[in-house]
């Protein structure tokens, strides 16, 4: 198998590399392919963004209660009438 990877493979070794799944050998095919291809760099920055957001979400949310159904139709009810 040759250095060179298609975008397909690219995008899924994103993919792979956010879970922390990619041996040596995959990661240099996917920087080998990043360094030329701004198409995929860009999709690999994104997901890298969209990988710290969910994670800083979810670390915002675990701090916070969900609002109980009762509290919520009483909400929905002063709303109402």
């Amino acid at each position: 198998m040759g250095l060179m990877i298609s975008c397909k493979e690219a995008t899924f070794l994103v993919s792979k590399q956010e879970e922390g799944k990619l041996t040596i050998s995959k990661r240099i095919k996917l920087r080998l392919h990043l360094a030329g291809c701004k198409i995929c760099k860009l999709f690999a920055e994104q997901s890298s963004f969209i990988a710290r957001f969910s994670a800083r979400a979810d670390a915002y949310m675990s701090g916070h209660t969900v609002l109980p159904e009762e509290d919520k139709q009483k909400i929905k009810s002063s709303l109402n009438g």
